[in-house]
């Protein structure tokens, strides 16, 4: 378990499990979480494959525990990222009594309200809140390699899933972009003309496409 030299996907798999169960247990903690580092920089893009978001965001929660702070920072975003998502599932299938898959409205009747103190809900054709969201954790991710690898495998999963941004995705298309040029597209001409989308918005990508 401690080599870095691990054959086969499944033998790496057990082997994260196995150290941070390990680490949780307060079983030579130090020792382990120094292995586990060594293993996660060493097999940073295979761990993202093999280990589900489970484990990958348990890795995030260890990096808080024993990383530097830019690392527990950094670590902690990322498990925050995946606990909201979790936590606002389990509201939606509570409130939905449990019928399996979310999946989209069959009557499409979305409109912008306001929700509270001050805080309104996510624009289903044109808002950008989880565009500068994503926009702002990448930068700030860029610092770790291993956390940023991390956050992008999970983010596609996301994606790929049965999840609230992915369901919202469906509608949107552009939840996941981690900026705002999509609304150049010829999609959106008419938003941008008729004034629905402030110029100060989009200019900046509108002037980088231009140079």
């Amino acid at each position: 378990m401690t080599s870095l030299t691990i054959d086969t996907d499944e033998q790496l798999n057990s082997a994260v499990q196995f150290l941070i169960t390990s680490i949780r247990r307060n079983d030579d903690a130090d020792s382990n979480w120094g292995k586990l580092e060594k293993l996660l920089k060493a097999e940073t893009d295979r761990i993202c494959a093999v280990c589900n978001t489970r484990w990958l965001t348990s890795i995030c929660d260890t990096y808080v525990d024993f990383g530097n702070p830019i690392e527990s920072r950094n670590g902690m975003m990322v498990s925050i990222f995946v606990k909201m998502e979790k936590i606002a599932q389990s509201y939606v299938h509570w409130r939905l009594g449990y019928v399996g898959s979310m999946g989209i409205p069959l009557v499409d009747s979305h409109r912008k309200i306001r929700l509270w103190d001050g805080v309104s809900s996510f624009n289903l054709e044109i808002g950008d809140a989880t565009n500068s969201m994503f926009g702002r954790m990448e930068f700030l991710l860029s610092e770790t390699y291993v956390l940023q690898r991390i956050f992008l495998a999970i983010k596609d999963r996301l994606a790929e899933n049965d999840t609230i941004l992915g369901n919202l995705n469906k509608k949107h298309r552009h939840v996941f972009d981690s900026d705002f040029s999509w609304i150049l597209d010829d999609r959106y001409s008419e938003f941008r003309s008729s004034g629905r989308i402030s110029p100060h918005r989009y200019k900046k990508f509108e002037n980088e496409k231009k140079s």
